[in-house]
């Protein structure tokens, strides 16, 4: 029987798929009312201001390890977290949820070849073999297990985006493996996060001010509903 430390993975290995297929889903289903890098920037400023108060501590804890790797926390936070989510939101304008989660699903050939190029690692033939199972499984699944799905898919400029979002996902989890040991997750994620909303920031007030701003009612627009009235209707 498996020890608890390998399900507790598993499970959080399903619960942050499910989180992705929902991310993609609600980025496509509000891509008119929210801008992608309003809903990117919005996406960490409101993860930060929640986590800061369980966060801070360990980043004040690892401190002098975050100040000596804070190029790692860039290139992290720059990969991992303001690329791919502004990609992928931009993506979904102009793709559905379904080719943005089949692109997604390539990842895991993406990383392992990363891991070669950038870390020298070499995967075994059942890693690959894994990896190869896991992007067709999910090919399946989105499909329905109908190929005629497949026949009928038009590959749009979201496409492309979304093939952006992967690759630096991908080169975000490559990279990952560079965290010193001692350094605690809290303090990393805590630290990423941060930089992630410094970096969107001005793309997100370029947007806001010249492309398209975030409209109060935008999140009442999404769920299809529509404001009431202020003043009753006359009959």
């Amino acid at each position: 029987m498996p020890s608890p430390a390998p399900l507790r993975s598993y499970a959080l290995l399903v619960v942050a798929s499910a989180a992705w297929a929902g991310n993609i889903v609600l980025g496509r289903a509000v891509r008119a009312e929210i801008p992608p890098m309003g809903m990117a920037f919005w996406r960490w400023a409101l993860a930060l201001a929640v986590a800061s108060p369980f966060l801070w501590p360990v980043v004040v804890r690892n401190r002098a390890l975050l100040r000596h790797h804070w190029r790692l926390m860039g290139v992290l936070a720059l990969l991992g977290m303001a690329m791919f989510h502004s990609l992928l939101y931009e993506a979904v304008h102009t793709t559905t949820a379904i080719n943005a989660t089949l692109i997604l699903a390539i990842s895991p050939i993406l990383i392992p070849t990363a891991a070669r190029v950038i870390l020298g690692q070499r995967q075994t033939r059942g890693e690959l073999l894994g990896a190869l199972v896991s992007a067709l499984g999910v090919v399946v699944i989105v499909a329905r297990g109908e190929w005629s799905v497949l026949r009928e898919l038009a590959f749009t400029r979201g496409d492309l985006l979304m093939l952006g979002a992967t690759a630096a996902w991908s080169l975000y989890s490559v990279i990952l493996r560079r965290k010193p040991a001692e350094l605690e997750p809290g303090a990393l994620l805590g630290a990423c996060m941060a930089l992630a909303v410094l970096l969107l920031l001005p793309l997100y007030l370029w947007e806001a001010l010249f492309i398209q701003a975030i409209g109060a009612g935008s999140w009442l627009a999404a769920r299809g509903q529509q404001l009431v009235p202020l003043t009753p209707k006359r009959g």
